[in-house]
């Protein structure tokens, strides 16, 4: 706004000075092509400065940047020639989003592990967003005192030695069960994948809510579930204009948000239905003593989290989702 003002107490002063100039008019489109390029200039030098700290990259396309050039298979490769030309640490402009590339095991390491607190947040891609409720569940919430209860509350009762010691008998359970599933099948073909992934499934969800989903019913449930997770997966994985060019997010171009959505409606439904049987498990009867008395089960200490509202521990039902999302994914 400055420039255009002097801009135009110029004109209004050169114009008051000589009407009649015959030059005047090319005096004038001189003076603005000038000031436009001072303009110009003093932009690109401002972006220059607000760029001096990043480190070097390659050359990128207006609009685009670097993703045209990244088609294709191999993306390691490339990131690794483009290493050799820029060094261990580079920049990469793809559509309107930043990248900085760290090429190097111990910059990798100085990333995640001793500057681990600097680097934590994320920027979730569509899909992601979609699924974990808006960045609630460990893998894409932001680092605070959320993300650290949920991760505190997810390892030590899952992935704590006590944990690990006391589901001992259930994954012995489980491997048995395949042991005796070979054992019938003997001289018939057997597919160890869709064993093994069985055999993992059986145990990861014993530790997680004990007997709560058994029988037909709870056979249907989880093989719609793993299907489901498994769409999932496919769906983070895959390119997504719309996380490059967000202003393109709302036309959702390639249909990734919507499809999402309608994967996730059926992932809730199957943990609105596990929480669901989880909760009259600790239902208490009439007479103030609980239907079923068991060595407690991961869903059933979230389920007693989520009760305690005033305690620094508690979870909401968001967060409680977004744990068990983070446990089973697991399973598929």
């Amino acid at each position: 706004m400055m420039v255009f003002s002097v801009l135009y107490s110029f004109l209004t002063w050169w114009d008051a000075i000589d009407r009649r100039d015959e030059f005047s008019g090319d005096v004038i489109v001189i003076s603005i092509a000038t000031c436009v390029a001072f303009w110009l200039l003093w932009n690109a030098m401002k972006s220059k400065k607000a760029l001096a700290s990043l480190p070097p990259g390659p050359v990128d396309l207006p609009i685009v940047g670097y993703l045209p050039f990244l088609l294709g298979e191999d993306l390691h490769k490339k990131f690794t020639e483009l290493a050799e030309v820029y060094g261990p640490v580079y920049k990469l402009w793809l559509g309107k989003k930043l990248f900085v590339v760290v090429n190097s095991p111990s910059l990798a390491k100085e990333v995640v592990r001793e500057q681990d607190m600097t680097f934590a947040d994320r920027d979730p891609p569509i899909a992601a967003w979609i699924s974990s409720s808006g960045g609630n569940d460990i893998a894409w919430s932001a680092y605070g005192p959320d993300w650290k209860k949920m991760r505190k509350v997810f390892v030590s009762n899952v992935l704590s030695n006590a944990s690990l010691d006391a589901s001992y008998a259930l994954r012995k359970q489980a491997v048995n069960m395949a042991i005796r599933y070979v054992y019938k099948n003997i001289g018939k073909p057997v597919d160890l994948g869709e064993l093994a992934f069985a055999t993992n499934a059986n145990a990861i969800m014993s530790i997680l809510w004990g007997g709560t989903l058994e029988g037909e019913e709870g056979t249907k449930l989880v093989a719609d579930f793993r299907k489901s997770v498994l769409e999932l997966m496919v769906l983070l994985g895959r390119p997504n204009i719309s996380d490059y060019f967000p202003l393109l997010a709302r036309l959702d171009l390639q249909g990734i948000g919507r499809q999402t959505k309608k994967v996730m409606s059926r992932i809730r439904k199957f943990l609105d239905t596990v929480i669901e049987k989880g909760s009259n498990l600790t239902e208490v009867n009439s007479f103030g003593f609980k239907k079923t008395e068991r060595k407690k089960d991961f869903l059933q200490i979230l389920l007693e989290l989520k009760d305690r509202k005033d305690d620094s521990m508690s979870v909401t039902d968001i967060q409680l989702k977004g744990i068990l999302m983070v446990s089973l994914a697991r399973v598929a």
